[in-house]
């Protein structure tokens, strides 16, 4: 798992005071670092979420990934209220996070999706506590 990181973070500080402080057969393999300059988990699944569907919404239509994204099953569903789909998680980040309606569009030009990401990362982490 990659984790974005502020260049002013404490991250690097407190993993270097973990490994210091810790031998190799006292380290906890798994550690949640809470700090205000890094961004919370949820945050991040959305942002990779949204680099995905960029991702898959500028590949060739003829690319499996693309043809499962827009295939649909047939037959009948279940009564009540449909699943959310992924797609549907992608088009309310969109609209939440980036503030894009058209997602699609946006997502064909690489470097401008890059930076509507980076820049709702970036509003998420000024408004964080």
């Amino acid at each position: 798992m990659k984790l974005w990181i502020p260049r002013n973070s404490d991250f690097i500080h407190d993993t270097n005071w973990l490994v210091n402080q810790f031998r190799e057969g006292q380290r906890v393999q798994s550690i949640l670092i809470t700090a205000p300059n890094v961004l919370e988990p949820q945050v991040l699944r959305k942002a990779k979420r949204l680099q995905w569907a960029g991702h898959v919404q500028r590949m060739d239509k003829e690319r499996i990934p693309k043809k499962i994204l827009y295939s649909t099953i047939g037959g009948r569903r279940l009564a009540g209220k449909p699943r959310t789909r992924w797609i549907d998680a992608v088009e309310e980040d969109a609209k939440k996070s980036m503030g894009v309606r058209n997602w699609k569009r946006a997502a064909q030009d690489r470097e401008e999706w890059r930076g509507l990401i980076r820049e709702a990362k970036a509003r998420h982490r000024a408004v964080a506590p």
